[in-house]
């Protein structure tokens, strides 16, 4: 992996672990850890007003502003980590 790769890996990779935090205070019965691919309704049980809280707090974490139409693609921590990774500010 070349520096920039790196990190952007590196940014991806904490981005996932902010996730995963508030994910841990939307619902305190989730793992600490959990595969990043796994699907947030199918795999970790979450429901549509969890995810609707996840998405605010990612827009107020990062200071972005989620589309609605964007919503449907969070699917996992993976997807997540992606849209964050790229649609940041810097």
């Amino acid at each position: 992996m070349n520096p920039c790769e790196t990190e952007l890996q590196t940014q991806r990779d904490q981005v996932i672990a902010q996730l995963r935090d508030e994910l841990c205070h939307i619902q305190p019965r989730l793992p600490q850890i959990w595969p990043s691919n796994s699907l947030f309704q199918a795999d970790i049980g979450l429901d549509s007003l969890d995810l609707v809280e996840l998405v605010a707090r990612v827009e107020q974490r990062y200071g972005m502003l989620i589309a609605d139409t964007d919503i449907p693609n969070f699917i996992s921590l993976d997807a997540m980590a992606d849209y964050i990774c790229f649609r940041k500010p810097a």
